[in-house]
């Protein structure tokens, strides 16, 4: 595992691996999360887009135990529609 230092240029596909076991695979627009992307951290994961690093628009997280949450993010916060599922006998 190895941590990277986006540099702010960086501009593309990415996949950073973080010293605390999470990662990134996605897009780069100047060294920032922009576009669809996938983190993973402490056994969850988010799948969606991004923007100024952050959780944008329509994504879906994941939780450790299972459960979903599906829909619209503003600046990192669920926000605006979305659906949470839990998992089945929890």
């Amino acid at each position: 595992m190895f941590e990277r230092n986006v540099d702010k240029l960086d501009s593309g596909i990415s996949k950073e691996y973080y010293k605390n076991g999470s990662y990134f695979e996605g897009n780069l627009r100047r060294g920032s999360r922009e576009g669809k992307g996938k983190l993973v951290f402490h056994n969850e994961m988010y799948e969606g887009l991004f923007r100024d690093n952050q959780k944008f628009g329509y994504g879906i997280l994941t939780l450790k135990n299972g459960c979903e949450y599906a829909g619209d993010w503003l600046r990192g916060l669920k926000n605006g529609k979305g659906t949470i599922s839990l998992k089945e006998g929890g």
